[in-house]
């Protein structure tokens, strides 16, 4: 039965089986020697990400607390305008004039 592939998945492949194993105490404190000025690194990195977020954060809930009233009377003239026809004054709040 032939393959698409060509063969290729039939031929035998010699994988070394320790090849991702730290077989010796030796080996393993070296590769923690080796990540130990990447977390250096990375905390401060970290911190310095997790401020910017804290400080994003807290100025968007403050932002709504002021916003979020200015739109809420805004959007309440421009009912009541539509209500009561004051189609001048309406269209006057709609595009603001300069």
């Amino acid at each position: 039965m032939s393959s698409i592939w060509g063969g290729f998945l039939s031929k035998n492949i010699d994988v070394p089986q320790n090849i991702l194993k730290v077989s010796t105490f030796e080996e393993a404190r070296n590769m923690k020697l080796i990540k130990i000025p990447f977390k250096i690194i990375a905390m401060p990195l970290i911190a310095f990400i997790w401020l910017i977020c804290f400080v994003a954060k807290t100025a968007a809930n403050i932002s709504c607390y002021i916003l979020g009233p200015i739109m809420f009377i805004t959007f309440g003239i421009i009912i009541w305008m539509a209500i009561a026809q004051n189609w001048l004054s309406f269209i006057g709040l709609m595009v603001p004039l300069s």
